[in-house]
């Protein structure tokens, strides 16, 4: 068992100069001083030097901070100073910033805003388009934090950019690369905390881009809506509320300025999707939070009274593949006759102009490839003569 260490004791070089200010799971934390710098320490708990993974824990750490240091992310987390051992315990030393908070603190300290008075609206938009700029960062190097909230979300104020605060993502002890294989697999579970647990982490599986986008869901409907998106009660079970998708309609505090509410809500719903392929990536949540992207769909639908139809990736459609969608008004549609193109997050219609009949958008022949939006209908037929075979409604 680690032991704590009071106020004035000395490891490594370093003198505390406060007794513990945080203890967790894995780590105390302390504050120190060495050679009149201070410094934020740690102390771990777990994994101890003596367990059979430590040496690959300390490598692992280590190759993550490497990707840090070098890559998109740097500056996005605090800057390590010194890592060592002393008497069969592991100690990492971090850069001290003062005055910072955390975005609980900020959450907590604005829990009366409402739709309609939300004293603090700026601010939580600025916050938002910061975090998810963090973590699709952080996902540009294939590293997935696997533990965000809001806790783990550091403000730091800072006038001499636009936007007024740094952002930094804390506790990235148990993160991991999403492309090489965690020592603690399969010897340990992966850290996540309860209310902001993603499938993959409900489920025992490894943590992934993906779960870090459902934890931005949460976190952002905490931002934009001051809410929790599975409104639970007494004796409410999240689990079960996350894998069944029980997740409540999104509710804006305000106008989001340079983008449609309708597609802000999508996305914050999308972000919770229980099935991790149909979630959004960390760049496509920033670039609609940014005002660049209106849509983000990861599938999308033809609906007609006879029924509907699905696709995920690029796919060609003809007389056989909209059957369901079409019945007998299929038969008018050439085996190849339009496909449906997935490209940045949009969705595409691309007609084959050598099909007997054209592919229609809102009525009107389509000639080149076209965006899609929801709630356009494509159809069979000839726009000049007023022929429209099977009007199917575009839903993403």
């Amino acid at each position: 068992m680690a032991k704590v260490r009071k106020e004035g004791a000395v490891i490594g070089g370093y003198c505390l100069t406060t007794a513990p200010v945080h203890t967790g799971a894995f780590t105390i934390c302390y504050h120190a001083e060495r050679d009149g710098v201070k410094v934020f320490f740690k102390q771990y708990k777990s994994p101890a030097c003596t367990i059979p993974w430590y040496k690959g824990y300390r490598d692992y750490i280590k190759a993550v901070r490497k990707r840090i240091e070098e890559g998109a992310c740097v500056g996005s987390t605090y800057e390590i100073l010194d890592t060592f051992e002393d008497g069969g315990e592991l100690f990492q030393v971090f850069e001290f910033v003062p005055d910072q908070k955390d975005l609980k603190k900020f959450l907590d300290s604005h829990d009366a805003d409402r739709p309609g008075r939300c004293a603090s609206w700026d601010q939580r938009v600025i916050f938002s388009k910061l975090l998810m700029d963090c973590v699709k960062k952080f996902h540009e190097e294939e590293i997935v934090h696997a533990d965000l909230k809001p806790e783990n979300v550091v403000l730091i104020e800072d006038s001499s950019i636009g936007t007024g605060y740094c952002f930094r993502l804390a506790d990235m002890d148990f993160s991991i690369l999403s492309d090489v294989q965690a020592p603690w697999h399969g010897k340990q579970g992966y850290v996540g905390t309860p209310g902001y647990m993603s499938p993959e982490h409900l489920n025992g599986e490894v943590p992934e881009p993906a779960s870090d986008v459902f934890t931005c869901g949460i976190i952002l409907y905490e931002l934009l809506c001051n809410d929790d998106p599975y409104a639970l009660g007494a004796g409410d079970d999240y689990r079960n509320k996350v894998i069944a998708n029980d997740v409540k309609e999104p509710v804006l505090l305000s106008d989001y300025p340079g983008q449609s509410a309708e597609t802000v809500k999508k996305i914050l719903k999308d972000c919770l999707n229980a099935n991790k392929g149909k979630r959004p990536t960390a760049e496509d949540v920033h670039q609609v939070l940014l005002g660049t992207r209106t849509a983000v769909a990861n599938s999308i639908s033809l609906v007609s009274s006879l029924g509907h139809i699905t696709a995920n990736i690029t796919t060609s459609f003809g007389k056989h593949t909209l059957r369901n969608v079409g019945g007998n008004d299929a038969q008018f549609a050439d085996p190849q006759q339009f496909t449906l193109a997935k490209e940045d997050g949009k969705w595409f219609v691309v007609p084959n102009m050598k099909a007997t009949n054209e592919t229609l958008l809102n009525g009107r022949q389509v000639t080149d490839r076209t965006v899609l939006e929801v709630g356009d209908q494509l159809a069979v037929g000839r726009e000049a003569k007023g022929i429209v075979k099977m009007p199917m409604t575009v839903e993403f």
